[in-house]
């Protein structure tokens, strides 16, 4: 049993604060690759924030995803170990999702990009396709 102050997390117990709502249900469950998700269940009676200092991801850095019923929230601050979330009125749930944020197209995209300006440039200069017309 965690005590006053404290999220049921699977095995451990996660201290928060919460203002605007009250907390009504925790609970982990695994969210594939991207590690472990730590769900709340809220009662917003009006806007707030909950602050708490979840376990590291596998990772090791402190990435995470936070989703606010259901829906990529923004409105999250990290700072070290401590998740603050604000949320409105009426939220019902806030998902904490401890993430390896990896780039998925970056190199490649970046190598298109270059190959595609090379391809144009020699394009027109070989086909006399000029940019500035010749009278």
């Amino acid at each position: 049993e965690c005590g006053a102050g404290e999220l049921s997390a699977g095995q451990a117990c996660v201290p928060y604060t919460v203002s605007g709502a009250t907390v009504v249900s925790s609970m982990v469950e695994h969210a594939g690759s991207a590690g472990n998700a730590l769900l709340i269940g809220i009662d917003a009676a009006e806007d707030g924030s909950i602050t708490l200092a979840p376990d590291a991801p596998a990772c090791g850095d402190r990435n995470y995803i936070v989703l606010v019923d259901g829906q990529q929230w923004d409105d999250a601050t990290i700072i070290g170990d401590s998740v603050t979330v604000n949320f409105f009125a009426g939220n019902s749930s806030v998902e904490i999702i401890g993430a390896c944020v990896v780039p998925e197209f970056g190199g490649i995209a970046v190598a298109v990009l270059v190959a595609s300006l090379v391809a144009i440039i020699v394009a027109s200069s070989r086909g006399g396709m000029g940019i500035m017309p010749k009278y």
